[in-house]
């Protein structure tokens, strides 16, 4: 399957309080019959979350809809973009769904 690129038309910058990092849980735990518990790594890289908020205008918004449903098929494919802390090439995968409320007379859309 073929990672897509952020739409140009759409902001690179994100709602800093809109935004969070969770760490990702990589580890996996096992019980032992005697003496303390294993802990070994469930997988070589760890998958981290990061809800995202953008400020859109009805035009973005349409967009942005567009490009989750064809090109991401509804998070089916991953995408790529600049990360919002380093600015270094991301690749992420959209998690539905995603939430959109009025600012004004523009969108705010909330997705992780």
């Amino acid at each position: 399957m073929v990672d897509v690129a952020w739409p140009s038309t759409l902001p690179l910058y994100i709602d800093a309080e809109g935004f969070a990092e969770e760490s990702a849980n990589n580890l996996i735990r096992f019980k032992t019959d005697r003496g303390p518990g294993k802990v070994r790594r469930a997988m070589t890289v760890g998958i981290a979350k990061q809800p995202w908020g953008l400020n859109l205008t009805t035009a973005q918004l349409m967009i942005f809809k567009r490009f989750v449903s064809n090109d991401l098929r509804e998070g089916e494919r991953a995408f790529y973009r600049p990360d919002p802390i380093t600015g270094d090439q991301g690749r992420y995968r959209f998690l539905p769904p995603y939430e959109i409320s009025p600012i004004g007379c523009d969108w705010y859309v909330r997705f992780t």
